[in-house]
Order: structure tokens, then sequence, then C-alpha cells
């Protein structure tokens, strides 16, 4: 079964043997992770739909920055919360990016960067 990612990357699927199942994106390095799911695959496309959504409903700012090969917008608005970039995320040996390093007022976006609420 071929998978797709909205980055148009490679989606790589790996299972324990034991009822974990992951989903990797090999370029925008999305994950999901899965314990004794029914189908892990709609649970990637329902994923993807609800980000889609997301993104077409969020506001962003003119102005960018660049970021690696991207350039990200120096804010976001997303559930009536503006958010500012605060700095890259760290990326682990296998390409995901741990939650721990996260504060309650952030949030990472594709391609991993963090934003921090803001007050303004």
């Amino acid at each position: 079964m071929s998978i797709e990612c909205h980055c148009d990357g490679e989606v790589k699927y790996d299972a324990d043997g034991c009822g974990h199942e992951w989903l990797d994106c090999l370029k925008c390095t999305r994950h999901l992770e899965t314990y004794q799911s029914s189908d892990i695959f709609n649970d990637w496309r329902q994923l993807i739909a609800t980000e889609k959504e997301e993104v077409k409903n969020m506001k962003k700012s003119i102005e960018t920055i660049d970021f690696g090969n991207s350039k990200i917008p120096v804010w976001i608005i997303s559930n009536g919360q503006k958010m500012m970039f605060d700095r890259p995320a760290y990326i682990d040996e296998d390409g995901g990016s741990p939650l721990s390093q996260m504060r309650d007022d952030e949030c990472i976006v594709s391609p991993g960067a963090i934003y921090r609420v803001t007050n303004e």
C-alpha cells in the first residue's frame, strides 16, 4: 500500500510485531505511532486531513525567515493564538523531534520550527 505525506515525502512503515506500529515521513519528519490500531494507514490519512484543514485556517506573517532550505513565517495565528518563531527544533539521530524539548506554550511546525505563544 502506498501512503503519501502532504510534503510529498516518502513515508516509511515499521512495526515491532507486538502491536506497535509507526509511520514516518522521511522528508518532513512527520511521525505517527500507534498501539493496536485497527488501521494505521487510515489514522495517517486522518492526521494529514486534519493538518491540512488547520493549515488552511491558519494565518501567517508575510515576513519570513530563512530556515534551512525553506522560508517560514515569523509568526502564525492558530486557534486564535499568536505564536512567534522561537528556535529550530532538535532533531535526534533517528530524525525525530523529541517532545521533551517543548514547553507547554510551544508547538512544532514542519520543517522543525518551534513557535511560542506570545501575548501581543
